[in-house]
């Protein structure tokens, strides 16, 4: 006699986490990326889409920041007088 859905057996289904604008992102960290997060407008997104959107914003800010650098070191540049720049003084972004 068979007790259970036969087929889903063994198979776990992902949890559901109600995501809420003050929630510690370590209440998320542990959660496998089949599991899904409930926005606060009912949509739900799989854990691991969070966690590819969360590392692409990353290196999108990182490669912001490092253009950003370098626009103010250029602008440095073009603002100090000749005279008073030696090749020590030129910042490392600039020497490429």
């Amino acid at each position: 006699m068979r007790v259970g859905g036969g087929a889903s057996q063994g198979i776990a289904r992902p949890g559901v986490v109600k995501f809420t604008p003050k929630m510690p992102a370590s209440a998320l960290a542990a959660r496998s990326d089949a599991d899904l997060v409930e926005l606060p407008d009912g949509r739900q997104v799989r854990m691991g889409d969070v966690r590819r959107l969360k590392d692409a914003a990353r290196k999108m800010r990182t490669k912001k920041s490092a253009a950003n650098q370098r626009i103010r070191a250029e602008r440095f540049l073009m603002t100090c007088p000749p005279h008073a720049m030696s090749d020590g003084a030129i910042p490392a972004v600039i020497r490429e």
